[in-house]
């Protein structure tokens, strides 16, 4: 039977699908994908000359979506989903088909979860394309949340975020997700938060210690409120209207799963939106008054950790939420076979320094 889909959000980026799709079709990978398509006429046409060449050898569906949403492109791919999990894959990410398959064997065993990753590596390509040679690569922030209540696991999520949308999630956690985005109308950042929040807040985060995904970063990448100034967005009408939108769905997620009030929910999920807001203001602050220091906090931060896991093997067990360029990993050492990525490494490696033809 079919355990999981993935649903994947694409706009005008045909290289960035072909070489998602030989990744896994050099893997006979099973499961269904759902491929949620924004793109404009002629790129549309080119993935879905790509698709075809897989027909024989992937079950993928090809939806057209033009100029839609991320969030809308989402929720349209999900009403296409069948299986008991799902994940949003990303075009320019990959996943390792062995972990994932053993995210869901743990799902299965344990009921009390609800979302489940191994380790994730950012990688960055000379290029900045979709094929090129690597330049570097480094540990990204994944990791347990096994505190008991809903409230527990919210506040520890929200005061260490990391993205969990590429996850294995159960399917009605995720879906409810979008359906909640779609209702209040939320844009890419609101509709993140709520999107992850609602799966913590419902049950316990693993992270098996496999390799999961290998995430490319792109020059100029930057995050939605990084890209606004801070006095613009929230003094925005629509910033108030997202946000209520989404502090009563947490309100109300956290009231269910706890057993309390609709207020004494609200007073949480209030609590640590602000906190989100306060760190993002002191950033900006500090990013734009006072240089000297957020730079030199950053250097001797990176510094710092890069001695002790020196000295550590194991370091990056030992720290589930560092920034994720503070661990530097060597290239070389992930080509050697003795090296534990080496396996599930070699096939990102071919699939990116081979370019595949679109056309």
């Amino acid at each position: 039977m079919e355990r999981l889909t993935l649903v994947v959000s694409t706009r005008n980026r045909a290289q960035f699908l072909s070489r998602f799709l030989t990744y896994y079709a050099s893997a006979a990978f099973s499961h269904p994908i759902v491929i949620s398509d924004a793109s404009d006429p002629e790129p549309f046409d080119a993935i879905g000359s790509v698709i075809r060449r897989y027909r024989e050898r992937l079950n993928v569906t090809h939806l057209a979506q033009p100029g839609a949403s991320f969030n809308d492109c989402i929720a349209r791919g999900l009403e296409h989903v069948r299986t008991p999990y799902c994940m949003y894959a990303a075009d320019d990410d990959f996943y390792v088909p062995e972990t994932m398959d053993l995210c869901m064997d743990f799902l299965d065993r344990h009921p009390a979860y609800r979302v489940a990753h191994g380790l994730c590596l950012m990688f960055g390509l000379d290029s900045g394309r979709a094929h090129g040679r690597f330049q570097w690569m480094v540990h990204y922030e994944y990791a347990d949340i096994e505190d008991d209540t809903g409230a527990g696991r919210f506040g520890r999520f929200m005061s260490h975020w990391f993205a969990t949308g590429n996850s294995i999630h159960r399917t009605e956690d995720i879906r409810d997700g979008y359906a909640r985005t779609i209702e209040f109308g939320l844009g890419n950042w609101f509709g993140e938060l709520l999107t992850t929040c609602i799966p913590v807040i419902r049950g316990k985060v693993k992270r098996l210690d496999k390799l999961y995904k290998l995430c490319q970063a792109h020059p100029g990448q930057d995050s939605v409120l990084a890209a606004q100034e801070p006095f613009e967005r929230y003094s925005t009408p629509r910033w108030r209207e997202e946000s209520d939108g989404v502090r009563r769905c947490l309100a109300e997620e956290l009231a269910r799963q706890d057993g309390l009030s609709i207020r004494e929910g609200d007073e949480i999920a209030k609590k640590y939106l602000w906190w989100v807001v306060r760190r993002h203001l002191t950033h900006e602050w500090d990013r734009l008054y006072a240089p000297q220091r957020f730079n030199g906090f950053r250097a001797r931060a990176r510094e710092k950790l890069r001695r002790m896991l020196g000295r550590l093997k194991t370091g990056h067990r030992l720290f589930s939420f560092i920034p994720p360029s503070a661990v530097e990993l060597s290239l070389n050492d992930l080509a050697r076979p003795t090296c534990v990525y080496h396996n599930d490494f070699l096939p990102v490696y071919r699939a990116v320094t081979n370019p595949t033809n679109v056309t």
